[in-house]
């Protein structure tokens, strides 16, 4: 069954599972629900599916909404496998941090830390001193432990603890040290996991992620606004 449709409805029934939001991570639920066997209704507030990871086409070229990369080696990378969503797209030759109007090569590791001119010598060598404690880290130590407390202990230097919040922005989209986990944070550090720039913006996996939830027989309706969920014990209704 496909089945894409918008609000208002004639007589729906919404037995079995529901989702709430269209963007990849709903998509993907609704996906997985439908693939299991369960009768799956996918409710999107916008016209349609893909939230902030859709893609504007303007002049020919293909915008994303703010920076987006693909750690395709990690689970997201797993997940689109599993559901047979097919990308293509470019790794980035290098990294650069743009500072003072001049692009610097970007210190993620002991060789670029050598050869980048974006921090001096100090934040240098307390950088090498960070980058030796996250490869140190008992992260099951620090589950309870955020990003800021974690810096607060490790880093002294302003200029490095602006480097190192830049890139807990950039590869967590929060930006909200005292919320973030220093586990996350550190794992992240530690993998370095290769990046993709796909072809035709992100919006080639939302497609693929839409389509593989209609063929699997979820109902997508766009259109439509969650404002509540009724339950008893167990939950009655959206």
């Amino acid at each position: 069954m496909h089945e894409e449709l918008s609000l208002p409805l004639q007589n729906p029934s919404y037995a079995g599972v529901v989702v709430v939001g269209g963007g990849l991570a709903g998509l993907a639920a609704a996906a997985y629900a439908a693939r299991s066997g369960r009768t799956v209704t996918l409710f999107e507030k916008a016209s349609q599916p893909g939230g902030r990871a859709m893609t504007n086409h303007r002049a020919g070229f293909s915008m994303n909404l703010g920076a987006h990369a693909l750690y395709y080696q990690a689970e997201a990378g797993e997940v689109l496998r599993e559901l047979g969503v097919p990308y293509s797209g470019k790794e980035p030759p290098s990294l650069f941090a743009l500072s003072g109007d001049k692009l610097h090569k970007l210190p993620l590791s002991p060789l670029t830390l050598l050869r980048s001119t974006l921090l001096d010598a100090p934040a240098k060598l307390e950088m090498s001193r960070v980058l030796a404690a996250v490869m140190l880290a008992n992260t099951q130590s620090l589950q309870r432990m955020s990003l800021q407390e974690w810096l607060e202990q490790h880093v002294r230097h302003s200029q490095l603890r602006a480097l190192l919040l830049m890139i807990a922005r950039l590869t967590t989209y929060t930006n909200a040290p005292e919320l973030l986990s220093a586990t996350l944070f550190i794992d992240i550090m530690r993998k370095a996991p290769k990046v993709l720039y796909l072809d035709g913006g992100w919006q080639t996996l939302v497609d693929g992620l839409r389509q593989a939830a209609l063929d699997a027989g979820a109902r997508i309706v766009t259109g439509a606004r969650v404002v509540a969920v009724e339950h008893e014990e167990r939950v009655q209704g959206v």
